[in-house]
């Protein structure tokens, strides 16, 4: 039978954490990827009177009237939404990045480049994460990461938000 823990114990969490770690281990990272440079003022709606409804509500602005180009509160909520996509990929990215390419037969070399590569950095979710400069709080299950390296460690603390109060 399934094990069933106690809600109050700190096991639960590591138990309920691994149903969304292995759920997130099989998205395709290359579509939340797409979404780390995210311009909701540029985006596409399937009819134009939603997105325009959709941006003048971020505004402050009156439903019916002409989308601003630009505003301050387009650029906030950009921050946010490209801060939740890299937390989304934040665990994937850590454990399983950069794969070993077929070809390299040195098994060694190709550790000790590993060693040294900062997957995290590479795909700038620090920047993002940290860009998020409202965020308060902020949930990251780093449980059982027994692959994860002090690059993408070093780089967790990069990118803390300035606001952070509860981690």
């Amino acid at each position: 039978g399934e094990w069933q823990a106690d809600p109050n114990d700190r096991g639960f969490s590591r138990m309920y954490g691994t149903g969304k770690v292995a759920r997130d281990q099989k998205f395709p990272l290359s579509i939340v990827e797409s979404s780390l440079g995210l311009n909701l003022e540029k985006a596409l709606a399937s009819m134009e009177e939603d997105r325009k409804h959709i941006l003048n509500t971020i505004a402050g602005r009156d439903l019916d009237a002409e989308p601003l180009l630009e505003h301050e509160n387009y650029d906030d909520t950009n921050r946010k939404l490209r801060a939740i996509f890299a937390l989304a990929i934040w665990r994937q990215t850590a454990v399983n990045y950069p794969r070993k390419p077929p070809d390299d037969d040195d098994d060694d070399a190709f550790e000790e480049r590993l060693n040294k590569m900062d997957p995290l950095e590479d795909m700038g979710l620090p920047q993002i994460l940290a860009a998020d400069s409202g965020r308060t709080a902020l949930k990251l299950d780093l449980s059982d990461l027994t692959k994860m390296r002090n690059p993408s460690l070093a780089a967790l603390r990069r990118g803390l938000p300035p606001a952070l109060q509860e981690l």
